[in-house]
């Protein structure tokens, strides 16, 4: 690859990325195990998608699910398609896994799964 017909689609340096829905999101390392979340905008400069750092992002369904830091008021938060809200939960994470039906949360502070939810659907 030389670079030919190359578009740069990202403002910052690029830690993950993903494509849901035709957008393009991102993380940006910002400290150890914090990542600010960005979608990609060829046109403008690069919204930050949540406005607390995110330690870990996976996509299921075209969502979004963004685990936040044990020091922030949630443990992990559903984003839609362009990045809005679906869903948050208070409980601080350690471990967030997916599968294609279901979302299987840990709580901090134990090794079991605490929580089982399947994706959410919006109305």
């Amino acid at each position: 690859m030389d670079g030919t017909d190359e578009t740069k689609l990202s403002d910052y340096a690029v830690s993950w990325f993903d494509s849901v829905d035709g957008n393009i999101f991102y993380t940006s390392k910002k400290e150890a195990n914090q990542f600010d979340l960005y979608r990609a905008d060829p046109n403008d400069e690069d919204p930050l998608v949540w406005n607390t750092p995110v330690s870990e992002v996976k996509v299921l369904n075209n969502q979004l699910i963004c685990r936040l830091g044990d020091k922030e008021d949630y443990g992990f938060v559903l984003l839609d398609s362009s990045g809005r809200e679906l869903l948050k939960v208070a409980d601080s994470i350690s471990r967030v896994l997916t599968s294609d039906e279901w979302i299987l949360v840990a709580a901090s502070g134990g090794s079991a799964i605490q929580k089982i939810l399947k994706p959410f659907k919006p109305a």
